[in-house]
């Protein structure tokens, strides 16, 4: 089955998986709108906000995840470690046929925490890829301003595979 039935690049969504490679930008001024149309269009979305930090983020995502209950203690507000975290961005406790993770105050995550950040992005990428080959649609969608210095950084390049 295919996440899409045509790819009409006029979409927000497809923008996103294509060209954002599973990371879409929306400014402030349209989230509510933004928002409103994927709820129309089938998503569920999601809310992950910054506003108190990156460790009360942290410990959002963890009962949103129930990380408890997956892997038997709690998700630490200090905890940035990024392979466990892929562990439970990857799991099944988020299934859709189209979800939406919208991140408030992403800038300030990644003023904080550069590398970290860039580091969820990716996890992110990789599960809206993983999402795709199976006929879902993950996608983030980051609020920031349209001057925001987060706006072309590099998430994460790409390697030439090892032979399968």
């Amino acid at each position: 089955m295919a996440a899409f039935e045509k790819l009409d690049w006029t979409r927000f969504d497809v923008h996103a998986l294509g060209n954002g490679r599973g990371i879409g930008v929306i400014d402030a001024a349209r989230a509510d709108e933004c928002r409103a149309w994927l709820q129309r269009e089938g998503y569920v979305v999601e809310r992950w906000s910054f506003e108190d930090g990156v460790g009360p983020a942290v410990a959002h995502l963890g009962r949103r995840l129930r990380w408890e209950e997956q892997f038997g203690y709690p998700l630490s507000p200090d905890s940035r470690n990024l392979d466990a975290l892929r562990d439970g961005f990857l799991s099944d406790e988020w299934r859709s046929d189209a979800l939406v993770l919208e991140v408030h105050q992403a800038e300030a995550a990644w003023r904080a925490e550069p590398d970290w950040f860039l580091g969820v992005l990716a996890i992110a990428q990789e599960r809206s890829l993983w999402e795709l080959a199976l006929g879902r649609r993950f996608f983030v969608v980051l609020v920031l301003e349209r001057t925001s210095p987060l706006i072309g950084q590099t998430v994460e390049s790409s390697r030439v595979p090892a032979v399968f």
